[in-house]
């Protein structure tokens, strides 16, 4: 039988900070590891099992090459996803993996094709495209991956070391290394709590009371293993700011909100009048296209799947770069849900921001401004009953199953 899904308990992992009172720390990094080819299932558990040990002595401030002393933690969370590659290992993984990710994933690059378009298991007559695409430059999809390691804390440093000490147990593995390091994403968040659009960034988020239904798995497909787990996208997003900027008289109406204080628009400049956090339906045309409108047509409770809730957790990057104007900002958009059907739906259906590079009626935006360069979708499985054990080792390691 399903268990309920409930606001906070110690079956979730660490590093979904919706708790009442939680809240993300300041630094995020993303490690994304492949399988070797030809590596058994026995050997991706041996290591997986040496990377976990390995987080729990940093989470302690003890570093492997520095017996004796111990460091400053920074507070790291460790949360671990499993990506559909995960469960191609073999027959056992395979037969353990939640239909969700056999039947949708993100779309692989092609001529800056879209990250995500409707296959059979989402076919229907208001499922389009989604309006956002991959850069021109983006050959492949990193964020395909069989697995993803989030690492949170309060400083840079921690983030940045639980990569380098991952980085050290592979190389000491040497040939017989049974992962590989696919792609490494990091970002911060702002302290002024703004995006780099320059408009406030997580206002309209779930009350705490509301995330839990929106985030745990209750029922997966059969796959009972999974319950009060989750499942988290990341799409690593690029901003061009050139093209922001030139929309600078429409931003407010392509928002929906106010620039300063965040506040929905009920009219085309006019904010509502008490500042809600959430905005209010609208039968303004322009405003009914803006971002905020689009991405909550406020359909049901947030529990029910048909309101296309989301919980999102991003945090924007920079990165330096060779290309003119000498750098990249973007935001790394991370969200937990309790089945990919709610963000792919909420993408490419026509009534929400299908066809839609971001707010706007269609064609508003000649040059788009958002692109990816990485999307992927991940199995958060619930915490280990064995505290010393990695979460979802079952699916590595029949013994846990």
């Amino acid at each position: 039988m399903s268990k309920t899904a409930v606001v906070r308990d110690d079956s979730a992992q660490e590093g979904i900070y919706f708790g009442p009172g939680e809240t993300p720390p300041g630094f995020f990094a993303l490690l994304l590891l492949n399988v070797v080819t030809d590596k058994s299932a026995a050997d991706v558990d041996r290591l997986l099992q040496k990377l976990w040990e390995t987080y729990g002595s940093l989470k302690a401030g003890k570093v492997p090459d520095l017996d004796g002393t111990e460091v400053k933690a920074g507070k790291l969370a460790v949360l671990l996803g499993f990506g559909r590659r995960a469960f191609e290992v073999d027959d056992h993984a395979r037969g353990l993996r939640p239909a969700a990710l056999k039947d949708v994933c993100f779309a692989l690059p092609g001529d800056g094709g879209s990250i995500a378009v409707p296959d059979n298991s989402l076919r229907d007559t208001g499922l389009r495209n989604s309006g956002i695409a991959y850069a021109s430059d983006a050959k492949e999809n990193p964020g395909d991956a069989a697995i993803a390691f989030q690492f949170t804390a309060e400083t840079p440093l921690a983030v940045e070391r639980a990569v380098v000490e991952t980085w050290k147990v592979i190389h000491d593995e040497g040939a017989g290394a049974a992962l590989e390091i696919a792609a490494v994403y990091t970002g911060s968040k702002r302290d002024d709590d703004r995006s780099w659009l320059d408009f406030r960034d997580g206002t309209s988020n779930m009350k705490s009371e509301e995330r839990g239904k929106v985030i745990l798995i209750t029922a997966d497909d059969g796959k009972e293993w999974t319950n009060d787990g989750s499942y988290m996208a990341f799409i690593r997003l690029r901003i061009d700011l050139a093209v922001w900027r030139g929309l600078k008289d429409s931003q407010e109406k392509l928002v929906g909100r106010t620039k300063i204080e965040g506040c929905p628009l009920a009219a085309v400049d006019q904010p509502e009048p008490d500042c809600p956090r959430e905005p209010v339906a609208t039968k303004d045309g322009v405003l009914k296209n803006s971002h905020v409108q689009r991405a909550n047509r406020h359909v049901g409770l947030p529990a029910e799947r048909k309101s296309l809730r989301i919980y999102r957790q991003g945090y924007p990057f920079f990165e330096a770069n060779a290309a003119a104007p000498g750098f990249r900002a973007g935001l790394n958009f991370v969200s937990f849900q309790e089945s990919p059907w709610r963000l792919f739906r909420l993408l490419m259906d026509t009534d929400w921001l299908g066809t839609s590079n971001f707010g706007g009626l269609n064609g508003s935006m000649p040059t788009p401004l958002i692109t990816a360069y990485a999307a992927g979708m991940y199995l958060v499985p619930p915490r280990s009953p064995d505290a010393t054990s990695y979460p979802g080792r079952q699916v590595f390691n029949a013994a846990f199953a």
